[in-house]
């Protein structure tokens, strides 16, 4: 069994990109977790949600995951 994905460097667990003007594109990137919310992960999302709001050119955050969920809780 490979557990490349647990080993997933960390500036990786959320990805950003801007595929729109005023539009800011959220991906939760640990798929092997089902992208269940770790302290660093959210950490990292807070920062670009304060980002965000401090952007007058951003109108719009879209959140979304990699992998095929998104856990409803925290990663203990």
């Amino acid at each position: 069994m490979s557990r490349a994905l647990d080993t997933a460097p960390s500036a990786n667990l959320l990805l950003t990109e801007r595929p729109l003007p005023g539009v800011l594109l959220v991906t939760l990137n640990r798929p092997e977790k089902l992208n269940a919310l770790s302290r660093e992960l959210l950490r990292r999302f807070a920062a670009e949600l304060d980002a965000a709001a401090a952007d007058a050119a951003t109108g719009v955050v879209v959140l979304t995951r990699a992998g095929r969920a998104v856990s409803a809780g925290a990663d203990l």
